[in-house]
């Protein structure tokens, strides 16, 4: 953690209203969505496919959810692979898995069938949560793996499941009539909650050190990466729509999509994939004012045939990641929606913020500042040992509360990219 920063040269840049040091409570990503559920229980929480679901519907899906799992075998510890596009029940699964102190293993639905038997035998899989259109290549790895559950989301809009016996099947259950009707009553709690220090997140990355590695994501890295992200933009509390067209299974999308949205009281509109005219009609119809994205998005939204045909002016604030932001995109985007596009940076190994640039004095071309608790200083490339001056060229690290707690095990990679809480990115920068 980088507890106790002094004066740091970077503070200049924050804008007035930003704390240089936030205090992050000892909370699980539940305990969060639990807080949030009780502070607006009427709040939308999720819109997804047309349909509207508040945070107290949610919690109840989440609870109904969270009982079969855990009557099915699931527990504390246990990996549970999150294995399909985006979409409602994608976030009731996600809080269902905490709710019983399990792990989420983010798996990108793109994987073929090898891809996908190497994460889950790394991750160690017992369960994965998918849709029917993927089934073909999670059941000739079922029995390898060791895969005791397959819960399915969208089995009634798929006809091809007819005559495929998934009824007689124990292994297979069918998310929306759990969350639609499971009986809550005689609900056992788990008989351990997750604490803050233990691992909420196996996100899978190819790292700084090439070969794909489980990130151990805590709690409090994931809670603090959300405090800090969700502090810097300065939104409205209960108020707040965030555009969700980035995929959730990467950690860019659990932050500044599900997580600032759960932790403001906000709402997430969700689309499974990008398809510009989808996402124009639902900011045209659903009025979001956060939009997290990469570039090749507000290119495509600003160079849109009929882009002044859709009310867009409720944006008021994107973060940019995954690429370089043009100058000539941010400032037309701002033109067109009124509202502020700035570029931020990250990595998997951090939650993923690590640096943002100030919304209203953003610098394009940086990467911008290091986000509250969090340290930043350049390496020397060939010891790793040597701090640099402003204006040398070296390696970046980085300290903080969201910096992970290292690679699933994997200790010899974890040495080499964590030092003294250090992360060593891999990235090459300069002040």
């Amino acid at each position: 953690m980088a507890e106790g920063l002094g004066e740091r040269s970077w503070y200049r840049f924050y804008e007035q209203n930003i704390p240089r040091q936030l205090e992050i409570p000892e909370q699980t990503l539940l305990g969060m969505f639990k807080e949030t559920e009780q502070k607006y229980p009427n709040n939308p929480a999720l819109i997804f496919a047309g349909k509207t679901t508040s945070y107290s519907e949610m919690n109840i899906q989440v609870e109904r959810l969270a009982k079969e799992l855990v009557q099915r075998g699931v527990k504390k510890g246990d990996r549970i692979s999150i294995y399909m596009p985006n979409s409602s029940n994608w976030v009731v699964a996600f809080f269902a898995i905490q709710r019983i102190g399990a792990i989420v293993v983010q798996t990108n639905p793109l994987y073929v069938e090898s891809e996908l038997k190497a994460l889950l035998q790394d991750a160690g899989a017992i369960g994965i949560v998918s849709i029917p259109q993927l089934l073909p290549r999670i059941t000739p790895i079922q029995a390898e793996v060791g895969l005791k559950i397959i819960a399915l989301d969208w089995v009634s809009a798929f006809s091809g499941l007819k005559g495929l016996g998934l009824d007689d099947n124990p292994v297979f259950m069918d998310i929306e009539e759990v969350v639609a009707n499971t009986s809550l009553d005689n609900l056992e709690p788990p008989a351990m909650e997750s604490k803050s220090d233990e691992v909420a997140v196996l996100q899978y990355t190819g790292g700084t050190t090439g070969a794909p590695k489980g990130v151990m994501l805590t709690h409090h890295n994931l809670v603090a990466n959300a405090m800090q992200a969700w502090g810097w933009i300065s939104g409205t509390e209960g108020e707040e729509r965030v555009l969700t067209v980035l995929p959730l299974f990467h950690i860019y999308a659990l932050t500044a999509c599900m997580n600032i949205a759960i932790i403001s009281g906000g709402a997430m509109i969700i689309l499974p994939r990008f398809d510009i005219d989808a996402v124009l009609q639902h900011i045209n119809d659903y009025q979001p004012t956060f939009f997290p994205g990469a570039p090749t998005m507000y290119v495509a939204v600003i160079n849109h045939p009929r882009i002044k045909e859709y009310k867009v002016s409720s944006i008021r604030c994107c973060l940019s990641g995954s690429a370089p932001l043009p100058k000539e995109v941010a400032l037309r985007f701002g033109e067109l929606t009124g509202g502020r596009l700035v570029e931020a940076y990250g990595l998997s190994e951090a939650s993923p913020a690590t640096h943002l640039n100030p919304i209203f004095h953003a610098r394009v071309g940086s990467i911008g500042v290091p986000a509250p608790n969090t340290d930043a200083k350049i390496m020397d490339l060939e010891t790793g040992e040597k701090e640099l001056q402003p204006g040398e060229i070296g390696e970046l690290v980085v300290k903080g509360d969201q910096v992970m707690l290292g690679y699933w095990q994997k200790t010899e990679e974890t040495a080499a990219t964590l030092k003294d809480g250090w992360l060593y990115t891999g990235d090459i920068a300069h002040r």
